[in-house]
């Protein structure tokens, strides 16, 4: 779908037709579009509310947020947004996220420096001593009721495996992944000072938590370059799991229920980066890797591999820093 001089059009690729549509009404900039394209969520005096893009029609989803402890808040310290920071589940009818505390943060302050008297800027910003940081409640919001199912856990730290937040580089809610049939919400717990981690999957129906694995780094836990590595498959019931755990970024397979480890899906002196695409029904990730082909390490390539270990294929043999995008 784009737009030229102000006409929409959209254009089918199977089809190979081109034409018109009405895009109807259109979600705010800082709105959080559900997957069936038919709601958008949003953030209104703490609270998360939801539009309706076909009638416009506003709901309130929380009722008791309030400054410092309101919901999907999307604030480090060091960046901040108005956007919502939520994951809707596959069917559009209920969202994850959390009511985001800052009460007892301190704060840091800017001023303008325009002519005339300065605008002083104040906003929650804790630093490294302090004692009381962001924490983050977990929350499952279902929306045609409106209900809202807490997490039966105590807060987690406002952090994720890949930076200090839980949206890193564009990344969307990062550590967090619903079953296909939104019947299972798995999530990381990253500890502040990103040395332990632990794997949760949760009921949004009940709000129990269980705890399916964790790890333990002496130095710093990082789950990927610039993306999340670990992934639940929910229909096999296993996890793929980065781990860096031999002194190099690898792949492991474990057990849903029982957490044991199935088997080390990647080996060897290199380092898997991101991991792209799992084909579930061909057991079979495509991810890019570097420092195994020889040459300059800082390469990226594309590889291949079935779940068991087995079938490593290198997908672009040319040295080059390959930049990959699969299409949906």
């Amino acid at each position: 779908m784009f737009s030229v001089k102000g006409t929409n059009y959209k254009y089918d690729i199977k089809g190979d037709k081109l034409s018109e549509y009405d895009p109807g009404i259109q979600a705010g900039r800082n709105d959080a579009v559900s997957p069936d394209g038919k709601k958008a969520a949003f953030i209104r005096d703490y609270n998360l509310w939801v539009r309706d893009l076909t009638t416009g029609e506003e709901k309130q989803l929380t009722t008791d947020g309030v400054e410092d402890f309101g919901y999907a808040t999307n604030n480090a310290g060091w960046t901040k947004s108005d956007s919502p920071v939520v994951l809707w589940s596959p069917d559009s009818k209920k969202i994850a996220t959390f009511q985001h505390d800052g009460r007892g943060v301190g704060e840091m302050y800017l001023a303008t420096t325009k002519v005339g008297h300065p605008e002083l800027e104040a906003w929650k910003y804790p630093l490294p001593e302090d004692s009381v940081i962001f924490r983050i409640h977990r929350v499952v919001i279902h929306v045609d009721e409106p209900k809202v199912v807490r997490l039966q856990m105590g807060p987690d730290q406002h952090r994720s495996t890949i930076c200090d937040h839980v949206v890193c580089r564009g990344s969307g809610f990062a550590d967090i992944e619903w079953s296909k049939d939104g019947s299972q919400l798995a999530f990381v717990s990253t500890s502040r000072d990103h040395k332990h981690e632990v794997l949760r999957i949760a009921d949004p129906e009940t709000g129990k938590v269980r705890d399916v694995m964790e790890e333990t780094a002496d130095t710093y836990f990082e789950s990927g370059y610039n993306m999340v590595n670990w992934h639940v498959l929910f229909a096999s019931g296993e996890v793929v799991w980065f781990s860096e755990k031999d002194n190099w970024g690898h792949l492991y397979l474990h057990d849903l229920a029982t957490g044991k480890l199935k088997n080390q899906i990647t080996t060897g002196d290199w380092r898997v980066l991101q991991v792209l695409q799992i084909d579930e029904a061909n057991r079979t990730i495509y991810f890019t890797g570097s420092g195994k082909e020889e040459g300059d390490p800082y390469y990226h390539y594309l590889y291949s591999i079935k779940l068991d270990g087995s079938g490593l294929k290198l997908l672009t043999p040319e040295k080059a820093y390959h930049s990959i995008s699969f299409s949906p």
